[in-house]
């Protein structure tokens, strides 16, 4: 069984061309160093405006049920680099839970 910090990593998109990989506000926040508060006001901004989509130069994302998903594609960062978030912040809560 997957642990909650393996299972925060969407598994990769197959019906999509574009390569990449779906992930948590916290992990994309890693990986971009854009503050989740900043993603929510974008988000909130998007939706005041009735948008459908963000706008061309922000990220794109979904909305899975109450779950926020950012695209993360390769050229962002590989598969290795989201792999090594999702391991940090698996020890982080396994450090936090030992104290």
């Amino acid at each position: 069984m997957a642990t909650q910090a393996e299972a925060q990593v969407a598994p990769p998109r197959t019906t999509d061309q574009r390569r990449g990989q779906w992930v948590s506000e916290r992990i994309f926040e890693k990986i971009t160093g854009i503050s989740r508060q900043t993603l929510t006001n974008w988000r909130y901004k998007d939706r005041k405006q009735k948008r459908a989509t963000a706008p061309p130069g922000f990220p794109e994302y979904r909305l899975f049920g109450r779950t926020v998903r950012y695209w993360v594609g390769e050229e962002l960062a590989g598969r290795t680099v989201i792999e090594e978030i999702a391991e940090r912040l698996k020890e982080e809560r396994l450090s936090l839970e030992s104290a």
